[in-house]
């Protein structure tokens, strides 16, 4: 966090060592992946500038943090979101990630909890942030097998090292949603072995807390271990649930 004095306004500041040359062409293929993105639900770009060893991305700033802490929060108070609460944080996200899916061809490739921010607690009102495993594409489909992400969030085509397209995006979106609503993963394991083997052989366990079927059916269709048994971004956007906001 600091004061950008040409604006007198807080910011958020990313700042990244630069090792080798090619470092500073990944950041920089960063910023012009984010700098051509304008959505009101994805993080705000301002600026970007090299300085001795060191690369910064300048950002909008978000006074509640991220969406991993306020979940972390939430389980420590056992204060379960509302589904009008994750009506609310779905419809902005699945708002965002169809804006990079259908009009940028843009898949994110780390959707997750640490990489949504909250401008405002109260208002539940969050933007998707961090485009530095972001691949633009010039194909709506495009097979990718380069491996990418956080574990928890991978899909398991990506853990099975296959090529993957954008609904790998949607099978992060599917363990976000349900991280929001069971205030957990829906698969954990001791390592990053064991965890692949979860991901792609065993189904999790099923959403508790009274949420409606129309929520849950919406996470296991995310949720499909099988890419093209998964909705599109376009059939997610115009599902009934994104409309009961």
């Amino acid at each position: 966090m600091c004061l950008d004095t040409r604006t007198n306004k807080t910011v958020a500041i990313k700042e990244m060592e630069i090792y080798e040359p090619e470092d500073l062409e990944v950041y920089q293929t960063e910023v012009s992946v984010h700098r051509s993105i304008v959505h009101p639900n994805i993080a705000k770009f301002i600026d970007a500038f090299a300085e001795k060893d060191n690369y910064y991305i300048v950002l909008e700033y978000c006074s509640g943090g991220d969406l991993e802490k306020l979940i972390k929060q939430r389980k420590r108070t056992k204060k379960f979101f509302t589904e009008e609460e994750l009506t609310k944080l779905y419809t902005q996200l699945a708002d965002a990630l169809f804006y990079l899916h259908q009009d940028r061809r843009i898949l994110h490739r780390d959707i997750k909890s640490q990489n949504v921010f909250v401008r405002d607690i109260e208002s539940l009102e969050v933007c998707l942030g961090d485009f530095g495993l972001a691949k633009q594409t010039m194909r709506k489909t495009v097979m990718n097998q380069t491996t990418a992400g956080t574990p928890l969030y991978l899909a398991p085509e990506q853990m099975r090292n296959e090529p993957y397209n954008d609904k790998a995006d949607i099978w992060s979106l599917g363990v976000l949603f349900y991280e929001m609503a069971a205030l957990d993963y829906p698969f954990m394991a001791e390592s990053a072995l064991a965890l692949a083997r979860v991901v792609v052989d065993q189904k999790h366990k099923p959403l508790t807390g009274g949420y409606s079927t129309l929520l849950r059916d919406l996470v296991e269709s995310m949720l499909e271990k099988q890419p093209a048994n998964r909705p599109t971004m376009f059939q997610l956007f115009n599902s009934e649930f994104f409309f009961t906001v």
